[in-house]
């Protein structure tokens, strides 16, 4: 998703609303979806497809 709106006569509004609320826990940076401690954690625990032991070739 890349814009939201609040209803079909709004404006459209970035979709990074959520990002000051993100910086202020994990400091900025250039790619804040590869540097997310809790993606970085699951994917880590996971694995990259979301099943453990599935590894891409």
């Amino acid at each position: 998703m890349q814009a939201v709106r609040e209803g079909p006569s709004q404006p459209w509004i970035p979709a990074e609303r959520f990002k000051a609320d993100w910086e202020a826990r994990n400091g900025k940076a250039a790619e804040w979806w590869r540097a997310d401690p809790d993606a970085n954690r699951i994917i880590a625990e996971d694995g990259p497809y979301g099943i453990k032991g599935l590894r891409p070739k």
